[in-house]
């Protein structure tokens, strides 16, 4: 067992490792003020060999070294980072390179995990770093457990780096690690389409996750499950190439019995209103209503965007009286800037003036506080008119006139 001297032994080393960062870096800026000064791992090398060769007498126990591994992580040494990740993590990383060349450590699997900590609560850059840790407990033969698969498919699903993750997943079921809700969470996430993959057809392993999660066979899938499956599959709708590609991710989600909540259905309304799919998103908006989902401000707003980029504003502002009055079985839903931008734009573009100025009169007894691009839409309306008018009295006048006037009923 480890004492508490050992602990502030080592917690000494940490802060000498530390304090040297901080002398150089004050040298650096006292020499020239205006440099922009980085951190850079080069200096963690510079760092941990000095301190280390010259004032550790003899090596350090394991214990020892997780506690400098853990001070070193969640250190801030440098006001600037270096790639974005902090020098602390980096000077983790140089402890444990110099170690494994001189001291032959670590060979215990819970110092390998603390290390494994570090590259995931650092930044995905670190991700190579993990692979490496992760190859010195096999070479080893340490048997990794839960929490080191669990950190390694947490860092594959920051970078990304979704075949990875499957990898280390096949990895822990090949060894006979038990898995745990964390484990599938993270696999799900690394499919994210958002996080840098190259396509938005990552839901297929998104579903085959949740799948394997299934046979399990633990109960219910917990709220954490299902919505990293959710985020990632919304994120493909919303991402679509098509419309038939973000229907299929609806209808894999209607499979296995997660569709039936607004925000999966607001990412199928928003596909189709990006392809101006008029009747498809009325469509679905209307078994929405019928499947007992509560549609949203988003709902509406996915509605009318698709009635507006079809060009049948009409039908838009249609939708929209039925969203404020509730019409039917439907409840009022207020709405937001952004719907009277659209109804706004379609009335524009439609020529459709007289409309376009009684909504910004419903705007302004909604109590919905104008925007800039309220006043925008405004100002086009106005020149809109001022060009009309001028056509129109060119037309009555028959000659070129360079008066233009807003006719009584436009004003």
């Amino acid at each position: 067992p480890v004492t508490g001297d050992e602990l502030v032994y080592a917690a000494s080393i940490a802060d000498a490792i530390v304090g040297y960062v901080a002398r150089v870096e004050q040298s650096r800026k006292t020499t020239n003020r205006y440099e922009r000064w980085y951190f850079r791992p080069s200096l963690a090398v510079k760092a941990v060999e000095d301190v280390l060769e010259n004032d550790c007498k003899e090596p350090l126990s394991e214990p020892q070294l997780e506690e400098v591994l853990k001070i070193l992580g969640a250190s801030q040494c440098s006001s600037h980072f270096f790639r974005s990740t902090s020098g602390g993590a980096e000077l983790s990383a140089a402890v444990f390179d110099w170690v494994r060349a001189n001291w032959g450590m670590p060979r215990t699997r819970e110092t390998f995990n603390v290390m494994l900590g570090i590259c995931c609560d650092a930044s995905f850059e670190f991700f190579k770093k993990a692979c490496e840790v992760y190859d010195c407990i096999i070479e080893l033969t340490l048997s990794p457990d839960t929490l080191t698969y669990n950190r390694l498919i947490a860092i594959c699903s920051h970078r990304g780096n979704m075949k990875k993750a499957f990898f280390f997943y096949d990895e822990m079921r090949r060894f006979g690690v038990k898995r745990n809700t964390f484990t599938y969470m993270a696999l799900i996430d690394s499919c994210s389409f958002g996080k840098g993959l190259a396509q938005a057809s990552t839901w297929v392993e998104a579903i085959r996750a949740f799948k394997l999660f299934i046979d399990e066979d633990w109960g219910t899938p917990p709220f954490e499950v299902k919505n990293s499956l959710l985020r990632v599959c919304e994120d493909s709708m919303d991402r679509a190439p098509d419309w038939a590609t973000a229907v299929n991710v609806f209808n894999a989600l209607t499979e296995i019995n997660m569709q039936s909540n607004t925000s999966t259905y607001n990412a199928l309304l928003r596909a189709g209103a990006r392809f101006a799919l008029r009747k498809e998103v009325l469509f679905m908006f209307e078994h929405m209503v019928s499947q007992a989902v509560e549609a949203d401000t988003s709902s509406y707003k996915a509605v009318i965007a698709a009635c507006v980029n079809a060009e049948e504003t009409e039908m838009a502002l249609s939708v929209f009286e039925r969203m404020t009055e509730g019409r039917g079985s439907y409840t009022p839903v207020p709405a937001d800037a952004e719907i009277y931008h659209l109804l706004l734009k379609g009335c524009l573009k439609e020529g459709m003036l007289e409309r376009a100025l009684e909504v910004m009169s419903w705007m302004e007894g909604s109590g919905v506080p104008p925007q800039r691009e309220t006043y925008d839409l405004l100002m086009e309306l106005v020149a809109k008119a001022q060009t009309l008018d001028s056509e129109w009295l060119n037309e009555m006048q028959g000659t070129d006139s360079g008066t233009t006037a807003i006719s009584g009923h436009r004003s």
